[in-house]
C-alpha cells in the first residue's frame, strides 16, 4: 500500500530520484522510481566500502549493491565515520547533498519533531528552509500524503507542472 503510494506521486513528477539508499523508505522510493522508469542519483555520506558496514543485515548489503548498480550516478562524499558526531555531521551533509539536487522531497515520516541531529524530520526542515516543497507521505496506513511548502514560495508554471496530478490529501502552508 505505501510503495504504490509513492509510485503515484513518481509516476506524476519526471525528475530522477536522490536517494542515498538507506535500508527502508530510502530503498523503497529507489525501487519504485526505478521501476517507473527514473533515473537513480545516489550521494552518499562516506566511501561505498564504509557506507556498506552501516547495513548490518547481508541481504541489506545485497539489496544496496543491486541497488547501487542500476544508479546513473554515485557520489562518494568524504564523509567521516570516526567517532558519533562525525557520523552525525556526515549523514547531515548527505541531507544537504540529496536536498541541492531535489526539486521536491518526497518524505515518508511519521511526522514527529526531530529526536536529535539529522533524520527525516531534519531534512523537511532544511528543505522547507531553502525553499523546497515537500511531498509528505505519512509512514503509517492509510498513508495520506501532505503537500508542504514553504512559507515565502512561489510556485512557478515549471513546478505547477510537476505537482499536478498528484494525489494529496492536503496542502499546508509552513
Amino acid at each position: 500500500m505505501l510503495a504504490r503510494s509513492v509510485g503515484q506521486h513518481l509516476s506524476a513528477v519526471s525528475m530522477c530520484v536522490v536517494s542515498p539508499l538507506a535500508e527502508g523508505a530510502d530503498r523503497m522510493v529507489a525501487s519504485e522510481g526505478l521501476h517507473s522508469g527514473y533515473k537513480l542519483c545516489c550521494p552518499l555520506p562516506f566511501e561505498l566500502e564504509v557506507y556498506e558496514n552501516d547495513f548490518i543485515a547481508s541481504n541489506g548489503r545485497r539489496e544496496f549493491r543491486e541497488l547501487l548498480r542500476k544508479a546513473d550516478l554515485v557520489i562518494e562524499l568524504r564523509g567521516s565515520h570516526d567517532t558519533e558526531q562525525d557520523r552525525t555531521c556526515s549523514y547531515m551533509a548527505v541531507g544537504r547533498a540529496v536536498l541541492s539536487r531535489s526539486d521536491i522531497l518526497i518524505a515518508i515520516w511519521d511526522g514527529r519533531p526531530a529526536r536529535g541531529t539529522g533524520g527525516t524530520a531534519q531534512v523537511v526542515n532544511q528543505s522547507l528552509e531553502m525553499g523546497i516543497p515537500v511531498i509528505w507521505v505519512h509512514s503509517q496506513a492509510p498513508h495520506p500524503s501532505t503537500l508542504l511548502l514553504p512559507h515565502s514560495f512561489d510556485m512557478d508554471s515549471s513546478t505547477a507542472r510537476i505537482l499536478e496530478g498528484i494525489p494529496l490529501s492536503g496542502i499546508s502552508v509552513i
